[in-house]
């Protein structure tokens, strides 16, 4: 590497370690807020350290990405303004071998956020949880995860699609005996509580459809009686729930190994019982938009900064509030793809999993047919 090389490449890493210290920074102020949480709880101060600790690689597998953008944005917008990269072409080198240190710094630190973003991240995820779970045993309402089937409980399988507080949206709960659907009860909405000894969680359902598979012949769906109705109590048993000392993970919470092995196994039966079509297709989308939405925000590393380059070569200011300004709004563009792709996940033909790639392949072909127009 000539000294040029190393020149750029080291401006590039400096301002990349910056930035990531600063948008780390900004990003652990929601962790500093749980803290204050468990700290009313009377947490002990080693595992409030030891909470936040595990809290950095969820934040370095979003600040990673940002810092990129920052850094080949204010680099190249300063090497262009103070005419740095018209001496450097004076000198004989051509515009593709002044970015290959970057590109190539760029292409590990890729390599460093897919490792975060499938391994530390979420087992990091996991271990929070896990403390929460032992921090929380005397609040029975934190059994309700959303986006997670509930299992362990006697004869039913509950999900819930969104929860916030006490109020609950998207429920859907199967009653079986003997391993056989006896009814299968879906609702828009509920709210959900405690019962006076503790052992039992209570779910107000509003909007309510059940169904009802016939007992001779369950799988003809014409022959299942279906009920309506506006409002619908449940009773679910959380006594031998509440003492598992197991903790289920959601995608969230999966290394990538472990997320294939949930994808490959959602067809399977849960205990004997066979789940609905739709609810395998949903749960195996939902794991496929989950790989992919990290994959493709751990390679948007490299398609940043190819699409960085030419955006800093251009622009007319050197005020580092600018780049900043432009990374954000670049930034913006990919996690909005990954939201949308989330929020899609029920919707399979529509290939949310593919949805992610989208801004990824866009910024890379952009990128480098800006570079090549201008070498």
């Amino acid at each position: 590497m000539t000294i040029l090389n190393r020149y750029v490449a080291g401006g590039f890493l400096l301002i990349f370690g910056m930035a990531v210290a600063v948008f780390a920074f900004v990003m652990g102020i929601g962790s500093v807020i749980k803290l204050v949480d468990l700290v009313a709880r009377g947490v002990s101060a080693p595992a409030l350290l030891r909470y936040f600790a595990l809290s950095f690689p969820f934040i370095l597998q979003y600040a990673i990405p940002m810092s990129v953008m920052t850094a080949t944005l204010l680099l190249f917008t300063r090497l262009s303004m103070d005419g740095e990269i018209s001496a450097m072409k004076a000198c004989g080198m051509s515009l593709w071998q002044i970015v290959a240190p970057v590109v190539m710094a760029a292409a590990l630190i890729s390599g460093v956020s897919l490792y975060i973003s499938n391994w530390l991240s979420p087992e990091s995820r996991f271990a929070q949880r896990r403390m929460v779970n032992e921090f929380s045993k005397e609040d029975p309402l934190l059994l309700v995860e959303q986006g997670r089937w509930i299992r362990g409980v006697p004869n039913l399988m509950v999900y819930i699609g969104s929860k916030k507080g006490t109020n609950l949206s998207d429920i859907v709960i199967y009653q079986y005996d003997e391993n056989t659907m006896r009814t299968s009860i879906r609702a828009r909405a509920g709210t959900v509580g405690v019962s006076a000894d503790g052992r039992e969680l209570v779910v107000d359902m509003v909007d309510v459809r059940m169904e009802q598979p016939d007992r001779k012949d369950p799988a003809n769906p014409a022959k299942a009686q279906i009920m309506v109705a506006e409002y619908y109590p449940q009773r679910i048993d959380i006594a031998a729930r509440r003492q598992a000392s197991t903790l289920n993970k959601r995608p969230r919470d999966m290394t990538l190994p472990e997320l294939m092995v949930a994808y490959r196994n959602a067809a399977a039966p849960y205990l004997g019982l066979e789940l609905p079509p739709e609810t395998v297709r949903d749960d195996r989308m939902k794991t496929l938009v989950e790989i992919n939405s990290r994959m493709a925000m751990s390679f948007s590393c490299f398609a940043m900064t190819l699409i960085g380059i030419p955006l800093g070569m251009r622009s007319k200011r050197r005020e580092s509030s600018i780049g900043v300004l432009m990374s954000l709004l670049v930034i913006f563009c990919f996690y909005l793809f990954v939201m949308v792709a989330k929020s899609m996940a029920g919707n399979p033909a529509l290939h949310p999993d593919l949805f992610v790639w989208i801004p990824v392949v866009a910024a890379e072909a952009g990128g480098l047919w800006l570079i090549r127009r201008m070498s």
